[in-house]
């Protein structure tokens, strides 16, 4: 059961229309805060910023953005409990992969694409290495 827990968010307004229109749903994906301050689905492998919690659907309209506590996450793939994680090109969570910033840890396993009810996770952010630690910070493999 996905849930959210002990959640800190903050509002920040959209870059452009996380919906496409009404097409996707931005909801628990990963985001990135660019240059002016707006949020936009983060790239595969770079630093993730929190996770969207709503559905911003135009330019400035703010989203609420978790940026630290557990929470839902969209996957880009199936992900096992424990797994650190990072962005895909689409801001989904994967399993983090060697010289990728990450941005939290599977607190669930998930065998479906694009399953934000079985996965929660806890921010950190840090550099992917073989052991895990949640307390470091940017920390470069």
């Amino acid at each position: 059961m996905a849930f959210e827990q002990t959640l800190r968010t903050v509002g920040l307004p959209a870059a452009a229309d996380l919906t496409s229109g009404g097409t996707v749903n931005p909801q628990f994906y990963l985001v990135t805060v660019n240059s002016s301050g707006q949020i936009n689905f983060t790239g595969a492998g770079a630093v993730a910023d929190g996770v969207v919690q709503d559905k911003p659907n135009a330019q400035g309209v703010e989203g609420e953005v978790a940026i630290l506590g557990i929470t839902k996450l969209v996957t880009g793939a199936a992900v096992n409990n424990g797994d650190p994680l990072m962005a895909n090109a689409s801001g989904q969570a994967i399993t983090a992969t060697s010289g990728n910033f990450v941005r939290a840890r599977a607190l669930a396993g998930c065998s479906a694409q694009k399953d934000s009810r079985k996965l929660q996770a806890s921010s950190s952010r840090c550099r992917a290495r073989s052991a895990w630690n949640p307390m470091l910070r940017n920390h470069s493999i």
